[in-house]
Protein backbone atom coordinates (compact mmCIF):
# COMPACT_ATOMS: atom_id res chain seq x y z
CA UNK A 1 0.00 0.00 0.00
CA UNK A 2 1.40 3.41 -1.19
CA UNK A 3 1.12 5.97 1.29
CA UNK A 4 0.40 10.06 0.25
CA UNK A 5 3.48 11.87 2.15
CA UNK A 6 2.46 13.99 5.10
CA UNK A 7 2.14 17.65 4.45
CA UNK A 8 5.46 19.16 6.30
CA UNK A 9 7.13 16.19 3.76
CA UNK A 10 5.25 17.42 0.67
CA UNK A 11 5.96 21.02 1.38
CA UNK A 12 9.79 20.60 1.84
CA UNK A 13 9.49 18.60 -1.89
CA UNK A 14 7.94 21.44 -3.04
CA UNK A 15 10.84 23.51 -2.19
CA UNK A 16 13.20 20.83 -3.68
CA UNK A 17 11.29 20.87 -7.07
CA UNK A 18 11.37 24.32 -7.59
CA UNK A 19 15.61 24.44 -6.41
CA UNK A 20 15.90 21.81 -8.91
CA UNK A 21 14.07 23.64 -11.63
CA UNK A 22 16.42 26.58 -11.60
CA UNK A 23 14.01 28.99 -10.01
CA UNK A 24 16.45 31.17 -7.60
CA UNK A 25 16.16 33.31 -5.37
CA UNK A 26 14.03 33.95 -1.99
CA UNK A 27 10.87 32.02 -1.87
CA UNK A 28 8.18 32.02 1.15
CA UNK A 29 5.68 29.50 1.90
CA UNK A 30 2.68 30.56 3.88
CA UNK A 31 0.81 27.82 5.05
CA UNK A 32 -2.39 27.48 6.83
CA UNK A 33 -1.99 26.05 10.28
CA UNK A 34 -2.71 22.31 10.21
CA UNK A 35 -5.80 21.31 11.99
CA UNK A 36 -5.67 18.71 14.93
CA UNK A 37 -6.76 15.92 12.28
CA UNK A 38 -3.86 16.71 10.36
CA UNK A 39 -1.37 17.01 12.66
CA UNK A 40 -1.92 13.60 14.56
CA UNK A 41 -0.96 12.08 11.48
CA UNK A 42 2.56 9.97 11.62
CA UNK A 43 4.45 8.12 13.74
CA UNK A 44 4.65 9.00 17.54
CA UNK A 45 7.61 7.84 20.51
CA UNK A 46 6.24 7.70 24.04
CA UNK A 47 9.07 8.38 26.02
CA UNK A 48 12.22 6.16 25.72
CA UNK A 49 13.75 3.62 28.79
CA UNK A 50 16.25 1.40 29.05
CA UNK A 51 15.00 -2.42 27.03
CA UNK A 52 13.50 -4.43 29.68
CA UNK A 53 13.73 -7.87 27.74
CA UNK A 54 12.14 -10.86 30.79
CA UNK A 55 9.05 -10.94 28.14
CA UNK A 56 8.84 -11.09 24.38
CA UNK A 57 13.12 -10.80 23.89
CA UNK A 58 13.68 -9.79 20.65
CA UNK A 59 17.44 -9.28 18.65
CA UNK A 60 18.03 -6.16 20.37
CA UNK A 61 17.87 -7.56 23.54
CA UNK A 62 21.41 -7.06 25.39
CA UNK A 63 22.72 -4.29 23.60
CA UNK A 64 24.22 -1.62 24.97
CA UNK A 65 22.00 0.92 23.02
CA UNK A 66 18.68 -0.66 23.20
CA UNK A 67 15.46 1.46 23.99
CA UNK A 68 11.75 0.88 24.51
CA UNK A 69 8.85 2.69 24.08
CA UNK A 70 5.20 2.91 22.54
CA UNK A 71 4.86 3.55 19.01
CA UNK A 72 1.28 5.18 17.88
CA UNK A 73 0.59 5.52 14.44
CA UNK A 74 -1.98 7.19 12.56
CA UNK A 75 -2.53 7.25 8.93
CA UNK A 76 -4.29 9.97 6.86
CA UNK A 77 -7.12 7.41 5.81
CA UNK A 78 -7.91 6.74 9.54
CA UNK A 79 -5.94 3.80 10.61
CA UNK A 80 -3.95 3.60 13.78
CA UNK A 81 -1.52 0.90 14.93
CA UNK A 82 -0.42 1.18 18.97
CA UNK A 83 2.89 -1.10 19.41
CA UNK A 84 6.00 -1.35 21.71
CA UNK A 85 9.00 -1.24 20.18
CA UNK A 86 12.97 -1.86 21.11
CA UNK A 87 15.27 0.47 19.06
CA UNK A 88 18.91 0.09 18.48
CA UNK A 89 20.02 3.56 17.56
CA UNK A 90 23.58 2.90 16.53
CA UNK A 91 22.62 -0.15 14.52
CA UNK A 92 18.96 1.41 13.27
CA UNK A 93 17.35 -2.14 13.71
CA UNK A 94 14.16 -1.96 15.38
CA UNK A 95 11.20 -5.04 16.25
CA UNK A 96 7.53 -5.21 17.52
CA UNK A 97 8.14 -5.95 21.11
CA UNK A 98 5.78 -9.35 20.51
CA UNK A 99 7.66 -9.99 17.38
CA UNK A 100 4.61 -9.52 15.73
CA UNK A 101 1.17 -8.02 15.81
CA UNK A 102 -2.04 -8.86 17.05
CA UNK A 103 -5.17 -8.17 15.00
CA UNK A 104 -6.68 -6.39 17.95
CA UNK A 105 -4.10 -3.87 17.73
CA UNK A 106 -5.47 -2.81 14.99
CA UNK A 107 -7.48 0.18 14.90
CA UNK A 108 -9.65 3.06 13.38
CA UNK A 109 -9.06 6.49 14.87
CA UNK A 110 -10.84 10.14 14.40
CA UNK A 111 -11.19 13.43 15.74
CA UNK A 112 -14.52 13.87 17.56
CA UNK A 113 -16.05 17.58 17.59
CA UNK A 114 -14.61 18.25 21.09
CA UNK A 115 -11.19 17.67 20.19
CA UNK A 116 -10.84 14.25 21.61
CA UNK A 117 -8.70 11.51 19.31
CA UNK A 118 -10.94 8.27 18.88
CA UNK A 119 -9.89 5.34 18.37
CA UNK A 120 -12.29 2.30 17.67
CA UNK A 121 -9.95 -1.16 18.28
CA UNK A 122 -10.56 -4.15 16.37
CA UNK A 123 -12.66 -5.66 18.76
CA UNK A 124 -15.11 -2.84 18.56
CA UNK A 125 -14.18 -1.08 22.08
CA UNK A 126 -13.61 2.70 21.95
CA UNK A 127 -11.00 4.97 23.67
CA UNK A 128 -11.50 8.68 23.83
CA UNK A 129 -8.91 10.87 25.02
CA UNK A 130 -8.03 14.90 25.01
CA UNK A 131 -5.06 15.48 22.59
CA UNK A 132 -2.73 18.30 22.06
CA UNK A 133 -0.36 18.45 18.79
CA UNK A 134 2.06 20.74 17.35
CA UNK A 135 4.89 19.76 14.53
CA UNK A 136 7.41 17.82 16.49
CA UNK A 137 4.98 16.35 20.18
CA UNK A 138 1.67 14.98 21.02
CA UNK A 139 -0.01 14.21 24.31
CA UNK A 140 -2.93 12.08 24.97
CA UNK A 141 -4.31 12.23 28.46
CA UNK A 142 -0.77 13.08 30.40
CA UNK A 143 1.40 10.66 27.88
CA UNK A 144 3.67 12.82 25.92
CA UNK A 145 4.58 11.45 22.05
CA UNK A 146 7.88 13.20 20.38
CA UNK A 147 7.32 12.74 16.37
CA UNK A 148 9.56 10.08 14.87
CA UNK A 149 12.29 10.93 12.65
CA UNK A 150 11.93 11.01 8.77
CA UNK A 151 13.70 7.37 8.42
CA UNK A 152 12.41 5.72 11.54
CA UNK A 153 8.63 6.88 10.57
CA UNK A 154 9.06 6.24 7.40
CA UNK A 155 10.33 1.94 8.47
CA UNK A 156 7.63 2.07 11.14
CA UNK A 157 4.90 2.22 8.08
CA UNK A 158 6.85 -0.02 5.86
CA UNK A 159 7.06 -2.77 8.53
CA UNK A 160 3.39 -2.42 9.14
CA UNK A 161 2.51 -2.44 5.30
CA UNK A 162 4.95 -5.71 4.88
CA UNK A 163 3.34 -7.14 8.64
CA UNK A 164 7.16 -7.86 9.28
CA UNK A 165 8.16 -6.71 12.59
CA UNK A 166 11.36 -8.18 13.77
CA UNK A 167 14.89 -6.80 12.97
CA UNK A 168 13.97 -4.04 10.56
CA UNK A 169 16.35 -1.50 9.48
CA UNK A 170 15.53 2.43 9.71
Amino acid sequence: MTRALPRRTAVVVLGIALLSAGQVGCARTVEAPLTLDECVVGAWLASDHACMCAVGATMECGQDDCVESTALLLTEDGRALEIGVRRLELQRRFSAISGRVSPLQYSQWAIDGMGQLVITRGDGSEFAAAVSCDASTFIRLETLFGRASTPLEAALFAAWDAEEWADRPW
